[in-house]
């Protein structure tokens, strides 16, 4: 339901927004830029809890194509940019820590890597600037070999589809508790910047009124 809701936002607000500043494009592709930064690490960091060659490989193979969107990302955002945007050197926190985690891992990044692929066919349908637009079609079809990719490791490594299927609904569980949990932290931001917007009009007003009526009490 939030992945059709946020899909319906992106259609719909999107063209006119970057159309009238690509400055709020910019700021978009560096976020995209540190999402995919992330998943390379992510991926990166795997490769130290597995023994089996063909996980290994595919990990690495994905590490090099994340590294590669999150610079296609901000190569576009620093061109769109009033001012050059700066790699953010930031603590991350690592979705395997054992190789237990890896089948997790896996069935997580499937998840993931369905859903962000869907998301980016979406703004390169929406997108109205020609060169984002090709950026975004071309990590869109990585992303949905990434997670294809996930799945089909995935399954190897486990004895029955049940198995698989299992960990694959605590994905999507997983994804959408953070989605909700995202979406409240907006939304309380949004409140509250509402909130403070009113408390300044009001005080603003009074403050007026008082200055008026102070002054017509001088003689």
């Amino acid at each position: 339901m939030l992945n059709s809701a946020r899909l319906v936002v992106i259609r719909s607000i999107l063209p006119p927004k970057w159309r009238i500043s690509r400055q709020a494009a910019a700021e978009a592709l560096n976020r995209f830029a540190e999402v995919e930064a992330d998943s390379a690490w992510q991926y990166y960091n795997a490769m130290y809890f597995t023994s089996d060659s063909r996980l290994t490989g595919m990990l690495f193979r994905n590490v090099v194509e994340e590294m590669g969107h999150a610079d296609a990302f901000q190569r576009v955002a620093n061109r769109l940019s009033s001012q050059r945007f700066r790699p953010m050197f930031q603590s991350r926190k690592p979705l395997v820590t054992s190789s237990p985690d890896i089948n997790s891992f896996l069935a997580f990044a499937h998840e993931s890597e369905r859903a962000i692929g869907g998301q980016f066919a979406t703004y390169a349908k929406a997108c109205p600037l020609p060169e984002v637009k090709e950026v975004f079609e071309r990590i869109a079809t990585e992303e949905v070999d990434h997670q294809l990719e996930a799945l089909v490791r995935l399954e190897s490594l486990l004895a029955s589809p049940h198995q698989s299927g299992w960990l694959l609904f605590r994905a999507r569980l997983r994804r959408g508790l953070e989605q909700w949990e995202r979406l409240g932290e907006q939304l309380s931001a949004f409140f509250f910047g509402i909130l403070l917007g009113a408390f300044y009009l009001v005080s603003g007003l009074f403050l007026s009124q008082y200055c008026r009526n102070a002054g017509a009490k001088r003689p």
